[in-house]
């Protein structure tokens, strides 16, 4: 038997808020095209009754977020070849998903737009792989989940384009999150930190 993740959605939040549906049924799509080592598998997506739920690739470890968490609480930061092995791992599956194309060669243009530690995975066996495209923006998604003026994403990782709302946001986007990462699992402590929304905005913006 194989040991899987399993991501549910309730019929009860379903029908109070519809485009959780849709951000996961976009996530299943694009998971169908992923098959990365350093990204996490989509095995199977579907509904039991009014229940949708995503069968994914399990991975015994933590996220990389409770890894430098536990770090700061010990007061020692990763070892330099730790976080040099994980940022190439990161960026080999941040690269597969950018340049990932559709049956006919077409790129999508895909964009994760919340990468952020705690969508990092990291195995026993020292393997990370990227999760959670549930708000990736993708030429391939079936439904947009986005209104026009609404930013999907965590904000201590945005990059000032997604931070602003202003034009597309392309692979540039995330590399900016990931160079957060970067500080963060080196130094220790958050690149960008501040008591408030509009405060954490200004100083992504400035």
């Amino acid at each position: 038997a194989t040991r899987v993740a399993l991501k549910k959605l309730r019929a009860t939040v379903i029908e109070r808020e519809p485009t959780f549906a849709r951000s996961m049924v976009n996530e299943a799509r694009i998971g169908a095209l992923l098959h990365h080592p350093n990204v996490i598998e989509v095995l199977e997506a579907g509904h039991v009754g009014r229940h949708y739920f995503l069968a994914m690739e399990f991975v015994d470890g933590a996220d990389l977020g409770q890894i430098v968490t536990l770090c700061r609480e010990r007061g020692v930061v990763l070892p330099r070849f730790a976080v040099l092995e994980l940022a190439r791992q990161i960026c080999r599956g941040l690269h597969h998903a950018h340049e990932l194309e559709n049956d006919d060669g077409e790129p999508l243009d895909l964009v994760h737009r919340d990468l952020k530690p705690s969508n990092i995975l990291v195995g026993r066996e020292g393997v990370a792989r990227i999760a959670d495209f549930g708000v990736a923006r993708s030429t391939s998604n079936l439904f947009t989940t986005t209104l026009s003026g609404v930013i999907k994403g965590t904000p201590r990782f945005m990059s000032p384009e997604q931070v602003s709302g202003e034009g597309m946001l392309t692979r540039r986007s995330d590399l900016f999150s990931f160079g957060g990462m970067l500080f963060e699992m080196a130094v220790g402590r958050h690149l960008f930190d501040a008591p408030t929304l509009p405060s954490m905005a200004h100083a992504i913006l400035h």
